[in-house]
């Protein structure tokens, strides 16, 4: 059997219409089994993939969705611009029990789901939280943004402990923090951090649990960034690869341990949302 690229601009297979709003997060969950999608209202819609409508609907913010992800198979984290990390407990079975009606922002009566957790962060620079399963419990660590411009704070669920602040370098004028992955790199907790300025820096937890900068990358050798980083993914395992890209033309891959760097300019500025 012989195949062949389609010709012109690939098409979608279907288009979930619902919100009222922009849409500012997706996520899959439960194997690719729902779809989860947050508006500029903060409005979150949970889709049934297999029958391509609502499975829960629900306001878990009163601003917009920074971000959206998932802790095991029955948790939902949002992250909304009212300040506020949400862990919701929604299992499959009681997603009934929700409303399954479009959003509404009229509707104010509407039934959520249980509320796990409350965290209290800052907002300000519309960075959306990294997370990640601990090794040796089954804690949860969440990164966010701090209140000082270049500083990151970690907390750890269930029990709601802020467990370290990443501080800004001294002397180093990094502007915010604009996105943020969390990962194990060479068996210790790690953040990369893409900033307002156009660095993108790797910070590691030390024994003395202190952070430490690692690296600092160099979107552009020999010159000095000048566009925010906008987007940033972390593709493991060793070697390990981080995929940025910022407000200007170019999206780059660089290795953990510096053993190579590439750059692919695009046909146009402003690359957010990547994902390798």
């Amino acid at each position: 059997m012989s195949s062949s690229v389609p010709s012109g601009p690939l098409q979608p297979t279907y288009v979930f219409r619902g919100h009222s709003a922009p849409i500012h997060a997706v996520r899959f969950l439960r194997n690719n089994s729902r779809l989860i999608t947050g508006d500029a209202e903060g409005w979150v819609v949970l889709w049934d993939m297999v029958v391509r409508r609502p499975a829960a609907v629900w306001r878990p913010h009163t601003a917009a969705i920074l971000g959206l992800g998932a802790w095991g198979d029955d948790k939902i984290i949002t992250h909304g611009r009212d300040s506020k990390l949400n862990v919701w407990l929604v299992q499959e079975s009681g997603e009934q029990s929700l409303s399954q009606q479009y959003p509404n922002k009229e509707d104010t009566a509407r039934p959520v789901p249980q509320l796990l957790h409350s965290l209290l962060v800052h907002t300000l620079n519309f960075c959306s939280f990294a997370s990640i399963d601990a090794r040796d419990s089954s804690n949860l660590f969440i990164a966010v943004p701090g209140v000082s411009d270049g500083s990151i704070v970690l907390w750890s669920l269930p029990w709601e402990t802020l467990i370290g602040t990443v501080p800004p370098v001294e002397g180093d004028k990094t502007g915010m923090v604009m996105t943020l992955s969390l990962l194990y790199y060479q068996d210790r907790l790690t953040i990369v951090a893409g900033h307002e300025t156009g660095w993108v820096a790797v910070y590691s937890q030390q024994d003395d649990q202190t952070w430490r900068r690692i690296r600092k990358c160099d979107p552009l050798p020999g010159q000095e960034p000048k566009q925010p980083i906008l987007s940033l993914d972390v593709l493991s395992p060793d070697p390990t690869t981080i995929f940025y890209s910022g407000a200007d033309n170019g999206i780059n891959a660089e290795k953990l341990d510096q053993s190579s760097a590439h750059r692919k300019t695009t046909g146009h500025s402003g690359q957010q949302s990547l994902l390798p």
